[in-house]
């Protein structure tokens, strides 16, 4: 076989796995992702600016970054065709940077074991839970040396979380970026300067995809905490409907 031939033969293919990709995507239900991979696929967010409101008052978070695993077999997931079909993302975040913006203090976020899930609900729509958090622990957000010190546990749903659907080019595969807004947020306060109020989180990520490659032992040069980090391999397309 020439080289040429040879090349135009795999763009062919390339091009058909691209439409299968998009046909089954566009036949499936909503409120799913589709991730192009049959293996065990890592999942990660990165954004900036993630705000946390309490009544007028602000923590503003200029890093925010998630990362979670999905596989077939597990919380939903299942093989459909040469990709994985789910309802369910569970992820670890990350929040750094972060400054109370009233008293413009430094501000920290530890999550102590806790993680969130999106679960869809509709087209390009999920709801968000707080779980899994380290027994006898709860976030904490500690504002200004200690000052405040805002604490919220495991959360039942909270509305909500919408997606966009970012095109494929020539460099990147298919990414999904998640607009967050959610209200009704429990949690409990010590310290004189705490505000008081609504406790609502906004906050923008692009979620990625890659094969997953295992993990390493890894500890938070802030706070101490020790936490596994995933190895990421080849990038994968991901894709909500």
């Amino acid at each position: 076989m020439t080289p040429s031939i040879k090349a135009l033969g795999l763009a062919r293919l390339a091009i058909a796995a691209m439409s299968a990709f998009a046909a089954a995507s566009a036949q499936a239900a909503v409120g799913e992702a589709h991730i192009t991979t049959t293996e065990k696929a890592v999942l990660t967010g990165d954004g900036t600016n993630g705000i946390v409101r309490i009544g007028t008052s602000e923590v503003k978070c200029t890093t925010v970054q998630f990362e979670g695993t999905v596989q077939n077999g597990v919380n939903g997931w299942q093989q459909d065709g040469l990709q994985l079909t789910g309802k369910h993302i569970a992820g670890t975040p990350r929040f750094e940077g972060c400054e109370f913006a009233a008293l413009k203090a430094a501000a920290q976020v530890r999550m102590n074991g806790c993680k969130y899930t999106l679960e869809g609900t509709a087209e390009l729509t999920a709801q968000a839970k707080v779980v899994g958090c380290t027994a006898g622990r709860q976030i904490e957000v500690i504002a200004a040396g200690g000052l405040c010190t805002i604490t919220l546990g495991e959360q039942a749903a909270l509305k909500h979380v919408t997606f966009i659907n970012d095109k494929e080019g020539e460099a990147t595969k298919h990414h999904v970026q998640d607009h967050t807004t959610l209200s009704g947020i429990t949690y409990t306060r010590d310290g004189a300067f705490c505000p008081q109020g609504e406790m609502t989180y906004q906050g923008t990520t692009t979620i990625k995809a890659y094969k997953d490659l295992g993990t390493e032992a890894v500890q938070d040069p802030v706070t101490g905490h020790n936490y596994t980090k995933h190895l990421c391999g080849a990038e994968v397309g991901i894709l909500g409907t």
